[in-house]
Parts: structure tokens; sequence; C-alpha cells
């Protein structure tokens, strides 16, 4: 039980009002036993927004671009047959819409749940492609001499790091300007 002293947390200023994840797991606020995590995971997650100092937006922002760009590469190289090439080619294009949107909502909420949202499409994208030069991937075998290979590649790589990089400094910021 939360000693009835106890900000609710509904009450709880800032973008995690109404978070009813605890650190130590699921659950209600009133399932709390005394002396447990009292920060919920929710307010890591949900860490960033319009608060964010601008060096994070900024860095969120480059992933972003990073986003759109393995999107649009995606989106090209679909248009530029792979669309042809069964189960392949609706991937390419799904990725390719997908990083369109992933991008915007990350340009405009700017916090910790996207980025790390984005950060697993970069890794999605790049063990897909490695499983399918290594292995062949739906009965296609990529190549690392593809056209864009290399570069979106690189692309997917950076997103990766710059969007972690952002989240943690969205949890570094949080951390250090927390009221709670």
């Amino acid at each position: 039980m939360i000693p009835s002293d106890a900000a609710h947390p509904d009450e709880h200023p800032g973008p995690c009002r109404g978070a009813h994840l605890d650190a130590g797991g699921f659950g209600s606020p009133e399932d709390r036993k005394p002396g447990s995590p009292t920060k919920p995971v929710w307010s890591l997650l949900a860490a960033g927004g319009r608060g964010n100092p601008l060096v994070v937006n900024l860095v969120l922002w480059a992933g972003g671009v990073l986003m759109l760009w393995s999107a649009a590469v995606h989106l090209h190289l679909w248009s530029d047959g792979y669309r042809h090439i069964a189960t392949i080619g609706p991937l390419f294009l799904v990725q390719g819409v997908a990083g369109i949107v992933m991008a915007v909502v990350l340009a405009l909420v700017r916090r910790v749940w996207i980025a790390v949202l984005c950060a697993g499409y970069f890794v999605a994208t790049v063990a897909g492609f490695l499983v399918s030069v290594n292995f062949g991937l739906f009965g296609f075998q990529d190549t690392w001499l593809a056209p864009t290979a290399k570069a979106a590649f690189g692309i997917e790589v950076a997103g990766f790091v710059v969007l972690v990089v952002g989240a943690a400094l969205c949890v570094t910021f949080r951390r250090e300007h927390s009221t709670d």
C-alpha cells in the first residue's frame, strides 16, 4: 500500500503521468511493498519529449534522419526491382513505409520508447541482411555487392548507435532533473 501522504502516480508531474509499471515488475502502485523501488519503469521509457535539452533533441533527430535514409534506400531498391522478388519485395515496401512513419513519430515525440523501437528496426534490418547474405532468406540470397548494400549497412549501424545514445541521454537527463 502507498502511504496516504504519498502522491498518486496520476498526479506526478511530467511525461509519465498515469504510469503504473514498477521497476520491480508489472502492477499498480497499490501492489508495491514498502521499501520497493518507487520509480516506474514506464517513466524511463517515457523520458524525453518537449523538456529535452537541445543536444538530446539533435541526437534523436539525427536518428530520425538515418531512419528516413534507410527507408528511402529500401523503397528505392523495391522500385528498382526488389518488388519482383517473392516475399522480399513486399517486406522492402513495408520496411520503407514503416521507416518513414517511425522517423516522423521519433522526430515529433522524442522519447525513449520510440528511440528503442527505431533501434530495434535497425537491428532487425541488419540481421535480415546478414542472414540473407550468409544463408539466404525466403529463397533469396543477397550479396555485399548489391547496389547500396554497404551504404545501407553503414546507415543502419550508425542509426542504431545514434538512437541508443539518444535514448541513454534521455534517461540520463530524466534522472539528473527528476523531482521525485
